[in-house]
């Protein structure tokens, strides 16, 4: 689809504001120079880079699905939409871009909580943990 929301875009006169690059093999340089970060997937896994956006300091607007309601926490370091709904999306991203300082307040929310919840260290740490208790589950059987 990305083809035709291309010509979409082309055919509003909005390809200087919105682009669609495909895949990124670095994409620092895309955080670094957004406002918002947007993520409307139907089905997502954990999702690494709602997280990565968030490392960058970047408000994020994802859909209800999958892990990425426990990475952003709905009003607080973006906002949860349901995955259908694009009023939803609509709303919340009009909102954060119109308003500065809430993009800066969830963005650095959003930062805390990756370095607070999400580092390789922290993860790791649950997963051991996670590990050692279902060992000493098993060893009571």
């Amino acid at each position: 689809m990305l083809d035709s929301m291309r010509v979409k875009i082309n055919a509003l006169g909005l390809e200087d504001r919105i682009r669609l690059p495909g895949f990124i093999a670095e994409p620092s340089t895309w955080y670094e120079t957004a406002q918002v970060y947007f993520q409307p997937s139907l089905r997502e896994s954990h999702g690494i880079a709602v997280l990565e956006a968030m490392l960058h300091g970047l408000p994020c607007v994802v859909a209800d699905t999958g892990g990425m309601p426990e990475s952003v926490v709905n009003g607080e370091t973006g906002y949860v939409c349901p995955p259908a709904d694009s009023a939803c999306f609509a709303g919340r991203i009009t909102e954060l871009l119109g308003d500065f300082a809430l993009r800066e307040r969830m963005g650095n929310a959003g930062r805390q909580r990756v370095e607070r919840s999400f580092t390789e260290e922290i993860q790791e740490l649950k997963i051991m943990a996670l590990y050692e208790r279902l060992v000493i589950k098993l060893g009571k059987r």
